[in-house]
């Protein structure tokens, strides 16, 4: 029987940077870099996600808002942050990680994620997901 850990290790291996599963089931999966995936699911999936595991590449702060916000009962990553970390532990989602970093970088690692600056301007999931809608969700 493999552990949650060895389990990271495949997942941080595979193609796939998003995969929601609830039991055995596959939700969702994605290949796509970036935070949004991780947003349409919730709006896709909705009261799914209550019983539903996230299994995503890297999880910082802005990621944890979401994952508080859609309401799934467990987190799985290869990579987590510090402030998501305290994030998900103060929202009592459990999560499974290999390894644990101060922060977020951009693609160069010359700075901080540019999603996760962003997140620095909430302080609550609520916060967070008025921001995004506001900054990244168009209404026609």
């Amino acid at each position: 029987m493999s552990t949650v850990k060895q389990e990271i290790e495949k997942f941080r291996t595979s193609p796939w940077s998003l995969v929601i599963t609830r039991g055995s089931d596959v939700l969702l999966r994605s290949n796509m870099a970036g935070i949004h995936p991780l947003a349409q699911s919730i709006s896709h999936l909705g009261e799914e996600l209550s019983r539903s595991m996230v299994w995503d590449r890297v999880i910082g702060r802005a990621a944890a808002f979401l994952i508080v916000h859609g309401g799934f009962r467990k987190a799985a990553t290869p990579i987590v942050s510090k402030p998501a970390l305290e994030i998900l532990r103060k929202y009592k989602v459990p999560i499974t990680y290999l390894y644990r970093v101060e922060r977020i970088l951009n693609t160069a690692q010359s700075d901080i994620c540019p999603i996760e600056r962003f997140s620095l301007d909430a302080d609550t999931p609520e916060q967070f997901i008025k921001l995004y809608k506001r900054r990244y969700v168009v209404t026609a």
